[in-house]
């Protein structure tokens, strides 16, 4: 059965954060973003923007939880606006990047929650919502530096 008050867990990638003594650590990020943006051109060309609250900083599990209505509406629906999300970083205070979902973790992510979601396989739907979303902390500087060489 579906849930439409479960949540996305955000935690750090396996990999490690981009070099540079400047970049925070991923419990940096969680204490300090203060939202998630992203593009989805299928929607339009504009910035989509989605705040962090304090209520979605779980310190226990270092995660950010962003709503699980992002991906399933309330009616059970599948939503597109951030399963079909590109280039989805957070902000600090400063308006600046600190930590980014690699586009290739957001399409592998997309195939696998539409398959679950179309086999009616909704346990799985929620354990890629568990353990899909990752993220790599960050600066702004680096981070442009990855979209200019057309790495990211």
């Amino acid at each position: 059965m579906l849930d439409p008050d479960a949540t996305i867990n955000i935690r750090e990638a396996k990999q490690t954060r981009s070099a540079g003594q400047e970049t925070p650590t991923w419990e940096w990020v969680v204490r300090n973003a203060i939202d998630m943006r992203f593009y989805n051109s299928d929607i339009n060309n504009n910035v989509l923007t989605r705040g962090i609250g304090d209520h979605q900083r779980d310190f226990d599990n270092m995660a950010i939880k962003m709503f699980g209505t992002d991906i399933i509406t309330q009616q059970g629906e599948l939503s597109l606006d951030f399963i079909g999300a590109s280039d989805v970083v957070f902000t600090a205070i400063g308006d600046d990047t600190c930590a980014y979902i690699p586009n290739a973790t957001l399409r592998e992510a997309e195939v696998k929650v539409i398959a679950a979601y179309n086999a009616g396989n909704y346990d799985e739907v929620y354990r890629l919502f568990d353990n899909a979303y990752r993220a790599v902390p960050t600066t702004g500087k680096a981070y442009r530096a990855l979209k200019a060489e057309g790495k990211e």
